[in-house]
């Protein structure tokens, strides 16, 4: 190496002689230590090698603790905040679904009480027409036909009854506004005042509900002029 050194810092003139001085002098030791220079040559390559490589980049410090663990509970929190409210949400449908299907099995339930109470109310005149017609001819038919009228009359009233169609009571109770449709008033030594002394009309009902009110003739009382009637004196 000082030999190659030295040949470049000479003028142009002599870098022959010193490039072929150099050649000399290398192929001696070759010849004399071959694997000293090869020890030489590869201890250079290594050291320039070394010299020449880039410097590596200083590693950036990766993010503290504290700031990941900041973050992790930032993330978890919001996950719980979002799983709350779609809990609260689920509970106010799921309350909503519940409240609407009470409200439309108790209105398909009145539906079908109103829809069964219409049919029922159209057939009490029916009923009311065939008694009459039978207190008409009460008498003037025979035995047998008369027979047959009271079944089919029977019949009518089975049939409401298995709907739950009763009669409301009327002669001797008391007067009730929401059972009874007062058409009258008339003295009565028996029936005390406020309650029913005839029947004009038959009133039904189902359970608590009304069909038709009753009309009715409501007593007054004794009369004033002495406890008995008139029909009683007579």
């Amino acid at each position: 190496m000082f030999f190659l050194c030295h040949a470049i810092r000479t003028t142009s003139g002599g870098v022959v002689y010193y490039l072929d001085r150099f050649d000399r002098t290398l192929l001696k030791m070759t010849m004399n230590n071959p694997e000293g220079l090869k020890q030489n040559t590869e201890t250079a390559t290594q050291s320039s090698g070394s010299r020449g490589a880039p410097a590596q980049d200083t590693e950036v410090p990766a993010e503290p603790a504290e700031a990941a663990a900041e973050a992790e509970a930032s993330e978890t929190a919001q996950l719980q905040a979002d799983i709350a409210a779609l809990n609260d949400r689920l509970l106010r449908l799921a309350a909503d679904f519940d409240n609407f299907r009470k409200r439309t099995a108790r209105e398909r339930a009145e539906w079908h009480q109103e829809g069964r109470e219409e049919v029922l109310r159209e057939l009490l005149p029916v009923l009311d027409h065939y008694e009459l017609g039978l207190a008409a001819i009460c008498g003037t038919v025979s035995d047998a036909a008369w027979k047959g009228f009271e079944m089919i009359r029977a019949q009518l009233r089975g049939v409401l009854e298995r709907f739950g169609v009763e009669p409301i009571p009327t002669v001797g109770s008391r007067f009730d506004p929401h059972l009874h449709e007062a058409v009258g008033h008339e003295p009565s030594s028996e029936v005390p005042a406020d309650h029913v002394v005839r029947e004009v009309r038959k009133g039904y009902r189902v359970k608590d509900r009304v069909l038709r009110a009753a009309q009715v003739v409501v007593s007054s009382g004794p009369s004033v002029g002495g406890g008995h009637s008139d029909a009683s004196e007579a």
